[in-house]
């Protein structure tokens, strides 16, 4: 009788698993991956929520299957991230948004561990990730913007109205003389 293994998953699975994995990769900006070991049901729940709200893909990975996806597409060096139970999140559009979602759950999940990233080409240590979430967003810079080139028209318009009130400070006290 023939033994069974259970753990082993069927090949024609780990390709598809692989086709998915490649084609989800090459259409991204980048990827974040996640140590998500020890997050409770509700928590996981919760933050795969918080990505869908926002349209954002997120991968539970099969490690060896990743290393191979992205040794196909000549992303190296990352091999040693693919430990214990790992997670993608994939960037499209606004990596901002991305790691801004991600650092909100870290901080209200524990177990939420950020591994790494890649974005463009380049590398992302976890702390670089911390580091992208940490800038304001486009409008907050935006309004940052709007109120510095505001500020000297501001500061112009309170000197005239300073001019303008000493004027008539002086104009007052000079009729006080008179009388």
């Amino acid at each position: 009788m023939p033994s069974i293994i259970f753990y082993s998953m069927p090949s024609f699975i780990k390709e598809l698993m692989l086709k998915e994995y490649i084609e989800g990769f090459r259409d991204s900006k980048g990827f974040i991956l996640l140590n998500f070991e020890g997050l409770t049901v509700d928590e996981t729940v919760k933050f795969r929520k918080d990505l869908h709200k926002e349209n954002i893909k997120y991968f539970i990975l099969k490690n060896r299957v990743a290393k191979i996806a992205l040794k196909e597409l000549k992303i190296e060096g990352m091999d040693d991230y693919f430990k214990n139970a790992t997670g993608a999140v994939i960037v499209k559009n606004d990596i901002l948004k991305v790691a801004k979602i991600i650092s909100e759950n870290k901080k209200n999940i524990n177990n939420l561990k950020i591994k790494c990233g890649y974005l463009e080409g380049q590398f992302l240590n976890d702390k670089d990730v911390i580091e992208i979430a940490n800038i304001p967003s486009k409008e907050a810079l935006i309004s940052k913007l709007l109120m510095l080139m505001n500020s000297p028209i501001s500061r112009f318009v309170g000197v005239l109205n300073g001019i303008i009130r000493n004027f008539v400070v002086v104009l007052g006290e000079i009729e006080k003389k008179k009388k």
